[in-house]
């Protein structure tokens, strides 16, 4: 485009302005601060307000005040009437207080000024005021911008007001803040991203580590058969801390594994009833041969009608949490100890379990004879990556930290809990509750372990 001295001047395509130029929206906000300004000098002056001078009937009148004070005294929302030229005719407290602008910068300035620059997400003023004319009101979500230039998240409704013959008589708008409903919503959309980050790289853990160690696990099975040649003492002790070594590894991978399913609501339990002894009587082969390593003894005093009880819930999952306790127990107590595994039935448990109903409900305790917790870990010890903490709150001992955070994880997922009492310089003990019934295990089922944001809940599946 040439101007009048034959110099060519550059125009932004569809906008009518040089680039660099502040939009119309931007035009506005700056017209806006100087009437606030200009009028602010005013009042300063002595100049007199300009008082409601209408000749419309009583009735109206009435009417009229009525929604200025609606107008003027709501806080949750902002509202304000506008002309048929989109310019904003009375503005309320409640839109001071969401949109920062004065009532003197308002009043008199276009609806455009609280829009960004071109439009915001849902459009532009001029579009909405036109939506709002041809279908009788325009309702959406958008960024709008405050007198100190920062935005926040809008949800309003724009309407147009018509007399009986269909005259346009103005607009009237309502604005809620949705910025906190926005804001939960990304922090609910970035979880699910880590979460699906997250279980990407669980998946190559589990293939990229579990794959090799299984290779090393089973070279030295073959390495213990002899069969490529006799193996010296100190050989097959070497391998003996090989093989520990790998399990150990094995386990933390896989309680890293159990923990981020149950996290994300994907680890299914199944439920049916199950008798209380056998599900002992297969746990302690498992954790013997520690117990023995180390000097200790454990004891089964499970016997006789206690063994017979039964329970509702995941007999695998069961065994998986009394081996954990079992083994912790082997782990914090030192040689020569004791560990007993009883088991017994209360209609009344303790309060701190958390569980809900009238019960019966039975429980597996495992005692130990060890240094004993803190009070003040009791809890902590449930933690994600803190139930390692030693009988004095230290750190020390080998693991991943997930094995009581699991364990509890998985009794509540059973309509069940987890739950300790502890003395320092005497020992601890960890109960393992559980439904004795249908009836108890069907009400509780309904809490279960919450997941991460965007995760589905747990599964649980019922055998008849």
């Amino acid at each position: 485009m040439n101007n009048e001295n034959g110099a060519t001047s550059v125009v932004e395509e569809g906008t009518g302005r040089r680039p660099g130029a502040p939009g119309p929206e931007t035009q506005e906000r700056e017209a806006a601060r100087r009437r606030g300004e200009l009028r602010a000098k005013q009042r300063a002056a002595g100049a007199e307000e300009e008082r409601d001078s209408s000749t419309a009937p009583a009735e109206e009148r009435a009417t009229q005040r009525a929604f200025a004070a609606l107008v003027e005294n709501v806080r949750d929302y902002a509202i304000f009437l506008i002309d048929p030229q989109g310019v904003i005719t009375q503005w309320g407290e409640g839109a001071r207080l969401m949109k920062w602008w004065t009532k003197d910068e308002a009043e008199g300035t276009h609806l455009r000024f609280l829009y960004l620059d071109g439009g915001s997400e849902d459009g532009s003023a001029e579009a909405h005021l036109q939506e709002a004319v041809e279908r009788g009101e325009y309702t959406g979500e958008g960024q709008r911008v405050r007198s100190d230039g920062s935005t926040f998240w809008a949800g309003v409704a724009l309407t147009a007001l018509k007399d009986d013959d269909g005259t346009l008589l103005g607009f009237a708008k309502i604005t809620r803040d949705l910025t906190a409903t926005h804001a939960a919503e990304e922090a609910r959309r970035k979880a699910e991203e880590a979460n699906r980050a997250k279980d990407e790289f669980l998946a190559i853990m589990s293939h990229e580590l579990r794959t090799p160690l299984s290779a090393i696990l089973g070279y030295v099975d073959l390495l213990e058969t002899q069969t490529s040649g006799p193996l010296t003492d100190r050989q097959s002790e070497k391998l003996q801390r090989i093989r520990a070594s790998g399990m150990h590894l094995l386990e933390i991978i896989n309680e890293i594994l159990d923990f981020s399913r149950l996290d994300a609501g994907r680890f299914a339990v199944t439920a049916s009833a199950q008798r209380l002894g056998r599900a002992i009587e297969s746990t302690l082969p498992l954790v013997q041969p520690q117990a023995r390593a180390k000097g200790l003894e454990l004891s089964d005093s499970v016997s006789g009608s206690s063994a017979d009880k039964s329970y509702w819930g995941d007999e695998e999952r069961v065994r998986q949490i009394l081996v954990n306790l079992i083994a912790n127990a082997i782990k914090f107590t030192p040689s020569g100890g004791r560990i007993t595994i009883s088991a017994g039935a209360s209609q009344q448990p303790p309060s701190e379990a958390q569980l809900e109903g009238s019960g019966p409900w039975l429980y597996v305790r495992v005692e130990d004879t060890g240094q004993g917790i803190p009070a003040e870990h009791l809890e902590a010890i449930f933690e994600p990556f803190a139930s390692e903490l030693n009988h004095t709150g230290q750190h020390g001992h080998g693991g991943a930290g997930l094995g009581l955070s699991i364990s509890r994880r998985l009794a509540r997922l059973m309509g069940g809990d987890l739950t300790v009492r502890s003395e320092v310089g005497v020992g601890s003990s960890f109960f393992l509750w559980l439904p004795a019934s249908r009836r108890a295990a069907d009400r509780l089922f309904s809490k279960q372990v919450a997941p991460s944001p965007g995760s589905a809940p747990p599964e649980v599946r019922q055998n008849q």
